[in-house]
């Protein structure tokens, strides 16, 4: 979170307050607290998701596996998870593990893509989300920037 923060907020003058994630619970728990954070917004409160879409540091050391086949594999996840959010389709989101493509080996753990369940469960649900920024910056990350208007 502070990586984002001291890039739009340089001088740090916001307050903040860090919340912690769950990754024991499950996707849809994940954006009920989203979504009861979403009041906050009409009170000029600022929801950031800060994570990784992909983020599988183990392959990102092993040697065994070919880092264009894994740079593929995380192309078409996060491109999976970008139509996802573009089309508003909060369902097809929270069942990522079971219907994209690469969930397990980009989202090995949940710790990294939990804020954006929450951002998403934050967001409005009728105005489109606007997609700043979407890159698979190595074979095993990737980082994107969403706005949930």
């Amino acid at each position: 979170m502070w990586t984002v923060l001291s890039r739009v907020f340089p001088k740090a003058d916001i307050p903040v307050v860090q919340m912690s994630v769950n990754p024991d619970a499950k996707p849809e728990e994940w954006f009920k607290i989203g979504q009861t954070l979403a009041p906050l917004r009409k009170k000029d409160v600022l929801i950031i998701g800060s994570g990784a879409l992909v983020h599988n540091l183990n392959l990102m050391v092993d040697n065994k596996v070919d880092p264009k086949k894994l740079y593929g594999r995380a192309v078409e996840f996060e491109k999976w998870i970008m139509e996802n959010i573009y089309n508003n389709d909060a369902e097809n989101l929270l069942k990522f593990y079971e219907k994209a493509p690469n969930a397990k080996q980009a989202v090995p753990t949940s710790e990294h893509f939990i804020p954006l369940i929450y951002a998403l469960g934050a967001g409005s649900t009728t105005k489109k989300p606007n997609i700043l920024w979407s890159a698979v910056t190595h074979p095993t990350l990737s980082y994107s920037a969403v706005r949930f208007d």
